[in-house]
């Protein structure tokens, strides 16, 4: 039907003559090859060699619409005359009433094969004046009919963009447009079921996925036993309307195996709609589920739908300024009115007071020379920062180490540990948007920014409502008009702060955490890695990579695996648990029956 779908405009009635066809495509419709199904099969298969009998369009000649509607269906023909004035079909149409349509009245169907035939035939109509014949008289009067409702209003609004007339032809004259809006006539005198035995040879499925022989021998060497019955010496059972060949012990898992490579790795719910019509066995669809949950190949390519691995969790808490500090950089600004094209920003996690600092460069020394100007005020106790080479070098740890500072780093492609500094970076960066598209002159950037961040650290925060250099030096934002108190004691409000901060982050794990779900790795699992997906990454590159095993867990989220790290060279890699899924080795697959 795909095929010779490709053909129907030469085929004349082709709608209603597919129709008992179409019937056999309907979902949960038991499959009954009837003697209509068989006269449409063939009238379709002669259909294709034969010569078609349509002329080809000229723009020239005037156009003729001959329409017509049915219970079942609606019609339609498109000629043009000869030089003789003989008219000659260029096109046909035709389909079945969708189940609504079927309640139209009479005048409403017949205006409905109009609509439909122009609908089809507008790339030959539209621009050019053309004929309508219809064997309704009612529908002559259209163009002048006033207080049109409903429907016929709406398609008597489409109708007016085209230049036509509408004229009166009789049903009998009209029997080309009627015939293809018509059922098949039913010539068959028995129209009930063919009772005839299947033919398992004329099964598709056996023969490309099963051979006959070999599930007969099969068969026998398992001993099968159960309520099933014999069709040509193989062993069937009759499930939903449908006669399924039941599969032996040996032959499930090559079974499996063909299908799923045979038909491009599909997933459980398809696997199990190609195979359960035709094949049974006891639990077959958990089978279906295991064989697919252990593909390796799915496996490394295909993106679960479940939810990713890992609650949110919680910073080490922070009752003072300068125990953790995070820093981090943004590129991208070489463009505005300055040779300095990186932002490099550094916040204090307690008092969110920043620092921020622009460079041309941002290498380890670039890093080292900021952070000593920060020092001046206060030495940290911990710095936070990715992964990036130029906080992973021998220099900077040992400029780290010299200043007596913890070092703290995220894991691997897991910005989020990160989230003040990377969020800071986002609010600094729209900023200075507003800044410099707010003015004519050319400003270079880094004069903005020291304005930005003098504005940031004198508004209050979202989280903590007081202004970072309040907290961090008891500086307020402007001096109350009657000289009272804006904010408490300094004391009092790093205190406040921190229970603000702690109700924060519990009314944002809420909404965290009903995204992810909680899961534990052992050391010695097995499990695949999402790969991080670069701008120029290739399309088709697998989603993860592996399998890896598990070798030490260093928290609930945190995890090292034998993934090779491509920064620092070792063998060994910590990675997030979002970034993991649980690994099913082909080899540990075992069926129902196994």
């Amino acid at each position: 039907l795909g095929s010779i779908n490709v053909y129907n405009k030469f085929i004349n009635n082709y709608a209603k003559i597919r129709a008992p066809l179409n019937n056999l495509l309907k979902k949960n419709t038991p499959w009954c090859w009837t003697p209509k199904c068989q006269e449409a099969f063939e009238i379709l298969k002669n259909a294709l060699v034969c010569k078609p009998i349509l002329k080809i369009f000229n723009p020239k000649l005037p156009c003729h619409i001959f329409v017509d509607a049915s219970q079942s269906g609606v019609g339609a023909i498109l000629k043009q005359p000869d030089v003789s004035g003989v008219l000659h079909p260029i096109a046909f149409h035709s389909r079945s009433l969708r189940d609504y349509e079927k309640n139209y009245a009479i005048t409403e169907l017949e205006c409905l094969a109009i609509v439909d035939a122009l609908n089809k035939f507008y790339h030959y109509l539209f621009g050019n004046k053309f004929t309508i014949h219809t064997d309704h008289a009612a529908l002559v009067w259209l163009k002048n009919v006033k207080n049109l409702k409903g429907r016929l209003f709406r398609w008597s609004l489409l109708l007016s963009m085209y230049d036509y007339d509408i004229k009166y032809t009789k049903g009998t004259l009209n029997f080309e447009a009627d015939m293809l809006s018509r059922d098949i006539p039913d010539n068959i005198e028995n129209n009930s079921i063919l009772k005839t035995n299947v033919d398992l040879n004329n099964v598709s499925h056996f023969s490309h996925l099963l051979q006959l022989d070999e599930i007969r021998e099969a068969q026998q060497n398992d001993n099968l036993t159960g309520n099933f019955i014999k069709i040509d010496n193989v062993l069937c059972i009759r499930k939903k309307g449908f006669t399924k060949i039941v599969v032996p012990f040996s032959l499930r898992h090559k079974l499996l195996e063909i299908t799923h490579k045979k038909f491009g790795h599909p997933g459980i719910q398809k696997t199990i709609n190609l195979l359960t019509p035709v094949y049974y066995w006891e639990n077959i669809t958990l089978d279906i589920t295991n064989f697919n949950k252990h593909c390796h190949t799915c496996q490394i390519n295909k993106k679960p739908r479940q939810k990713r691995f890992g609650l949110l969790q919680e910073m080490p808490p922070v009752d003072k300024p300068f125990e953790i500090i995070a820093i981090d950089s943004v590129g991208g600004f070489n463009y505005y009115n300055s040779t300095k094209k990186y932002l490099t920003l550094v916040i204090d996690h307690h008092t969110r007071y920043m620092w921020s600092f622009a460079s041309k460069s941002i290498t380890t020394e670039t890093y080292v020379n900021f952070l000593h100007q920060i020092f001046q005020i206060q030495t940290p106790k911990s710095i936070l920062s990715d992964r990036n080479a130029a906080f992973t070098s021998s220099h900077f740890k040992k400029f780290l180490k010299h200043s007596k500072i913890k070092q703290l780093l995220t894991t691997a492609h897991r910005p989020e540990t990160n989230g003040k500094v990377e969020r800071l970076g986002q609010t600094i960066v729209t900023r200075l948007k507003c800044k410099i598209n707010d003015s004519s002159k050319k400003i270079p950037w880094p004069k903005l920014l020291k304005e930005v961040t003098e504005e940031y650290n004198l508004t209050p925060h979202s989280v903590t409502k007081f202004p970072p250099a309040f907290l961090m030096f008891g500086t307020v934002p402007f001096n109350h008009p009657l000289s009272e108190e804006i904010y408490p004691p300094v004391e009092e409000a790093r205190k406040i702060a921190v229970e603000r901060t702690k109700q924060y982050h519990e009314k944002n794990k809420i909404y965290y955490d009903a995204r992810f779900t909680h899961i534990e790795f052992s050391p010695n699992d097995t499990v695949m890695y999402e790969d991080f997906k670069y701008p120029n990454t290739r399309k088709l590159t697998p989603t993860f990579s592996g399998p890896y095993i598990i070798l030490e867990k260093f928290s609930d989220v945190n995890y090292k695996i034998n993934k090779k790290n491509i920064h620092n060279k070792e063998n060994t890699e910590i990675v997030h648990i979002s970034k993991l899924r649980r690994y099913h080795p082909p080899d540990k697959l075992k069926l129902c029956h196994e």
